[in-house]
Formats: C-alpha cells, structure tokens, sequence
C-alpha cells in the first residue's frame, strides 16, 4: 500500500535513549493486544518491499522482540510496518512510544510512522523522528494531533480514541534502502509527550521554502553553502520602493503536531533590514491564522541564533484564529520575513536561515 503522500516531508524529531524496562512492567496500551503484545502483530503495508517478520529472543534484555527484515528498490516511498489490535482504555492517549533497534545495511535512515484505525476503517496517522540505527533506542511522540488519512471514507469524522481497535507502526522507506527493525515495545500512554531533543524542520533543501510577497517586492530564493560551517542554508534576497508599506515573507512549510510538546522556536539567522523597518517579522502559521513574535528579532550582520518562546508569539490583526489561542497541534508553517515602510527611496536586504527547529 503507498502511504499518504503527506508523510514525505523531510522532517525529523529527535530521540532519546532510555533504559529497557520489560513489556509487563509498562503503562499504556501495548500494541497487538495486552494479551499477545508483540506476537499479535504482522507485516503490514508491504507493497512494493521484500519483508519477512520472525520472533526471536533477541530484546535489550534477552526478551522476545519482533525482527522485521526489508529491502525496497526505486524511488518511491513506502510504509512498511508491523500491525495489530490495540486496547484503549478509559483515559485519552497522549503519547506513543516504541523501543527497537535498527540495522541499516544501505540506504537512508527510514522515517518512523504510527496509524491508528477507527471502527469505520478511517485512520489518522503521525510522522515520528528518523529512526536511529544501531543501537537500542526508545523513540517518543505525541499523538494529541494525528492527521487523518487521505483514504479515510468518512474525512470529515474527527478521532474519537473510545473507537481505535487497530493500530501500525512501521518505517517510511526512501529510495533503495534495506535493513532489520527489532521492536522490543510499541504502545500508546496516557503519559502527556514530553520534548527532550529539538524537533528539526528541513529549511536548507532546495525547493524547501516559498514566499509571499508585494507585488512590488523583487525577490530570489536559494540555498548557497554560506552557513557558519560551510554548508547550505536560505537565502532570501529582496528589493522594494520605500516611502510605503511593503511585506516580504519567506516560509517553510512543517507536519502538522510537530510543535507539540515543544516551548520555543529557535534557528540561526543573518539579515539586514533597510532603514524604517524594525527587525524582522518572525510568524508561525496555524491553518488561516498567523501569529508573529513580539518584539520583533533585531537585524544582525553576523549569524546569531535566536530562541523565541510560544508565548511570546501574538495573533496578528491582519488574521483570525478560530479560538484566539496558538493551538500547537495545528501549526503547520514557519515564516522568517520582513514588513514596514522604509525610510529609503529604493531598499533591499538579505535573510539567510539555518538550523530551524522547535526547542523543548
């Protein structure tokens, strides 16, 4: 089966490695039933990939792990996973959690992916980080806002976790990529998702950013190797007439959740500004809303890297929000720009951006 097209975007979240407790001794709802666990999973979503799942004792600690061989050739994406009953309890998840281990014998790292199904066969679905390869790992995310799935027969029904019978977790595979996933654990917990790695949005890639702009405004996107360490970055090049209001707002785009559990958003930067204009104007992007940090981030002709806290983010006047509150689960757009009246006859300016992210 291909998955939904929107889980190809290159992003990641970080992960953390913590002990190996066993199964029996964790919270949550185990998938592949309470009962069966891992042995109530089976490959799931293998169209297009070579896989082969066995049992084995081979857990951080010697217990039974699924061992999920794969290998994929072509372009295209694929989710491959491993699938199963799951039991919700009485309260709301907030968290998914999954300890493995991964062996990458070519390729890329795959990107982890969760699904879960309701009693109508919808599903809704989260992007987790990039899996990490070579070592015993539990990797962490929130699930507070899954995004529904394109195949979904009712899209418009919103996830009511009372109904989710079944649930996957697996890998999206990119290009020729083949290797072993163990899975010790998979479960859902009501145990709220805390950050502990900054989630990164992909912003040095060509094609990764666009613009919205004056229809005055002349302006040039690309991605030279001018970072403080030599590698790629964004460079948003701008030419405008003063004397009056002119805007010009680069954005990149990021999954929908990836906010979630996090406290600010940080990157490093270098811009200048024409004279009359006070800083840049720094927004995150809630569906229709926009939101734009106060005060402003001041111009600097060295690359600075700057933490701007969520609560210090404001609605714009210029917008509307549904609630009037930065809903982090729906933020799905970053904006690093500039807008005012400069004092110049003819101004022009230079913003580049690198390592853009969601801080704990």
């Amino acid at each position: 089966m291909r998955f939904p097209r929107v889980l190809m975007a290159a992003l990641t979240l970080a992960s953390a490695a913590l002990a190996a407790p066993s199964a029996a001794d964790q919270a949550g709802s185990a998938l592949g039933g309470a009962e069966k666990g891992l042995r109530g999973l089976s490959i799931v979503g293998a169209s297009g990939v070579d896989a082969s799942l066995t049992m084995s004792a081979s857990g951080p600690n010697g217990e039974q792990a699924d061992v999920l061989a794969f290998a994929k050739k072509g372009e295209d994406r694929r989710f491959l996973g491993l699938g199963g009953p799951v039991e919700i309890g009485g309260a709301t998840p907030q968290s998914f959690s999954a300890r493995y281990s991964l062996r990458l014998d070519s390729g890329k790292a795959p990107r982890l992916a969760l699904v879960v199904f309701g009693e109508v066969a919808n599903g809704w679905y989260r992007l987790g980080p990039s899996a990490t390869t070579g070592e015993w790992v539990t990797d962490n995310m929130p699930v507070g806002s899954l995004v529904p799935a394109d195949f979904n027969t009712l899209p418009e029904s919103p996830l009511e976790w009372s109904s989710v019978r079944r649930a996957w977790f697996g890998l999206v595979l990119e290009g020729d990529v083949s290797g072993q996933l163990t899975l010790a654990d998979a479960r859902l917990s009501e145990e709220p998702y805390r950050a502990t790695k900054p989630a990164t949005i992909v912003c040095d890639a060509p094609g990764s950013w666009s613009a919205g702009c004056d229809p005055a405004v002349v302006w040039t996107l690309t991605y030279p190797d001018e970072a403080p360490d030599g590698s790629a970055c964004m460079e948003f090049e701008y030419s405008f007439p003063g004397g009056r209001h002119m805007y010009a707002v680069p954005s990149v785009s990021c999954p929908v959740g990836l906010a979630d559990g996090y406290g600010s958003l940080q990157f490093k930067y270098k811009a200048t500004v024409p004279p009359g204009i006070d800083g840049l104007l720094v927004m995150l992007g809630e569906g229709g809303a926009q939101w734009y940090a106060d005060p402003a981030p001041p111009a600097s002709e060295d690359w600075t890297t700057i933490t701007i806290p969520f609560d210090e983010f404001k609605l714009g006047e210029w917008t509307k929000d549904d609630n009037g509150k930065l809903d982090l689960g729906k933020v799905d757009r970053v904006m690093v720009g500039l807008h005012g009246t400069a004092q110049e006859q003819a101004a022009s300016g230079t913003i580049r951006v690198k390592d853009l992210c969601f801080a704990p």
